[in-house]
């Protein structure tokens, strides 16, 4: 287990309202953010990227069992190549915990694991450990089968049992979020 963390995000929101005039928007807002930067001594560099299309969807069990066994379940579509990724991940504001979660991925062949740190505002650390499956996968729609890619689904509990494996997998709050390529 490795407790060496491979990145840091800082996650701040942003008023979508200030991106009606999107390029200018982001040319500012990237300018702000490199001088903000300057102030501390930490060096920027390089520029925003048009992002993937995707559409991005958390999953849980109509109960909740998922996060109340402290995991998160992501699925992320790439709508170009309708390649599937499943993302497991522990978050905890102690680096030990989140290191020590079990998020690996039952195939190996094609996976990621990684710790990483997010800081979100007023600097609030949280680590961050994931497991990521990539490939063409069909959707998941019980925690069975989510366990398929995830084997410690397989021993999440709830009201003291083991959670059975036919339990629904559903968005989390209804939500499927869309990422598009910035409109130059």
């Amino acid at each position: 287990m490795s407790f060496t963390v491979c990145s840091r995000e800082y996650k701040i929101m942003l008023d979508h309202c200030l991106f009606k005039d999107r390029k200018q928007a982001v040319a500012r807002f990237w300018h702000e953010v490199c001088r903000a930067a300057e102030r501390v001594a930490v060096n920027t560099k390089g520029e925003f990227k048009k992002t993937k299309k995707r559409e991005i969807t958390f999953l849980d069990t109509t109960n909740g069992s998922i996060t109340l066994n402290g995991f998160v379940l992501r699925q992320r579509v790439h709508l170009e190549s309708n390649e599937t990724e499943f993302t497991l991940k522990c978050r905890s504001p102690d680096r030990y915990v989140a290191a020590g979660a079990e998020v690996q991925p039952a195939d190996t062949t094609n996976e990621a694991v990684k710790l990483e740190e997010d800081i979100g505002t007023p600097f609030v650390s949280r680590f961050s450990h994931s497991g990521t499956i990539r490939g063409s996968k069909d959707a998941v729609s019980t925690l069975g089968q989510a366990a398929a890619f995830f084997p410690v689904l397989r021993r999440i509990e709830r009201d003291g049992a083991v959670c059975p494996p036919h339990l629904t997998l559903q968005a989390v709050n209804s939500l499927r979020a869309f990422e598009v390529p910035q409109v130059w």
